[in-house]
């Protein structure tokens, strides 16, 4: 992928059209602006960041690719994954809170 073609998509979500298309379907546009875009807002996008940090932290230790063939197969390994993140992070908070 082109470099100016990557510029571009990132570009995408801070126009107004997609501004007002997610306005008309009750949505609420969250994208973190480049430095040199214009209208970036520091304070904004620190805050934005914190609130997605919990969760994109959960959905990087996910592996991009499959396992096994078949979805059930796929969904179970899944579940154990998301069951066993649980118990280590349950795990962790129990012993620093005592």
């Amino acid at each position: 992928m082109s470099t100016a073609r990557s510029n571009l998509r990132g570009q995408r979500y801070c126009t107004n059209p997609a501004r007002t298309a997610a306005a008309i379907k009750g949505c609420h546009l969250a994208a973190i602006k480049r430095n040199n875009m214009k209208g970036k807002n520091h304070d904004l996008d620190r805050w934005i960041s914190g609130i997605r940090a919990p969760y994109e932290r959960v959905f990087s230790k996910i592996e991009k690719r499959v396992r096994y063939k078949g979805v059930v197969k796929n969904f179970f390994a899944a579940l154990m994954q998301a069951i066993c993140f649980n118990i280590k992070r349950f795990a962790v908070l129990e012993f620093s809170t005592g």
